[in-house]
């Protein structure tokens, strides 16, 4: 099976094109940046006019999208609402007119402040951030391009993933505890997420590949942990860590634990690791003690 990556080249899909080339699948990598994996690679962005020929010339069984720009702000709006939304709508479009199955990585950051919990797929859709609205105008358009054709669309909402290489609030606090600086919690760290490790998200949209069931799937862990308790487990594996209180803006999202029955009863999804375990390997790598890249 030939699987053409979008995005291939950064945190999730460095990752993902290390899993899936392990496990003997024909991986293109499709993105400004080259990948630092040897697998074929296809320079170019999710903007460029003549992507649709680009794509039908790599001539893939299925296409993972993870092109995206994370942190949208004032100053980069208008790139990451290209990218982020109409970009991948042009995305969703080339799929159809292909025939082509395509998973895509949308966010739960759609949902914006949780008004339940545990969140399922079903969860009101208010994006309180740039990021989320973005991500939100890209699925709600490309589900009505895709509509009722043939094209198998499943759309991933992996809540906040961490691990090697990562660019989050938990990778930053190993790093910060690894060099000895002062971990900064908010407001006493009472904000409460679904902490997912790389590798379990890597395991999602395996499974999303293989199993090819169209759909909205929620991707975490089940669990809500704050900011506090996850810092502690940083301090118990590294205990000579500093964790200081500092009180916020009052901007803090209020989520916490994410439902995930349907990942679950339709993709066989369940994660493998517990936070203490993802934060551990996650220790390991920036300690040199762990692989460059994790065997899944």
């Amino acid at each position: 099976m030939k699987v053409l990556i979008m995005g291939g080249s950064g945190f999730i899909g460095s990752h993902l094109v290390k899993h899936l080339s392990d496990g003997n699948k024909d991986v293109t990598v499709f993105d400004v940046q080259k990948p630092n994996q040897n697998v074929e690679f296809q320079s170019g962005s999710i903007l460029d006019a003549s992507l649709g020929d680009k794509i039908k010339d790599i001539d893939a069984d299925k296409i993972v999208n993870l092109a995206a720009i994370k942190k949208v702000s004032s100053q980069n709006y208008y790139e990451a609402f290209n990218i982020n939304s109409l970009a991948t709508v042009k995305l969703f479009e080339i799929c159809r007119d292909l025939e082509m199955p395509l998973v895509h990585l949308s966010s739960t950051a759609i949902y914006g402040t949780f008004v339940y919990e545990p969140a399922d797929e079903n969860h009101p859709i208010n994006p309180v951030s740039l990021y989320g609205l973005s991500k939100f105008l890209a699925e709600k358009i490309g589900r009505e391009i895709i509509g009722d054709t043939n094209v198998p669309l499943t759309i991933l909402r992996p809540t906040i993933s961490y691990g090697p290489m990562g660019d989050d609030v938990v990778t930053l606090f190993v790093k910060k505890a690894l060099s000895n600086e002062t971990i900064t919690l908010v407001d006493n760290g009472i904000y409460r997420r679904d902490f997912l490790f790389v590798s379990d998200l890597i395991h999602a949209i395996n499974l999303a590949i293989d199993e090819e069931v169209p759909g909205i799937f929620n991707v975490g862990t089940g669990n809500g942990v704050t900011i506090f308790e996850m810092s502690k487990v940083i301090q118990k594996i590294i205990p000579n860590s500093k964790i200081v209180n500092v009180v916020g803006n009052g901007k803090e999202v209020h989520q916490g634990a994410i439902d995930i029955t349907k990942i679950r009863n339709e993709l066989n999804f369940e994660p493998r690791y517990s936070l203490e375990q993802g934060i551990n390997e996650t220790i390991k790598f920036y300690s040199g003690a762990g692989k460059p890249f994790l065997h899944l």
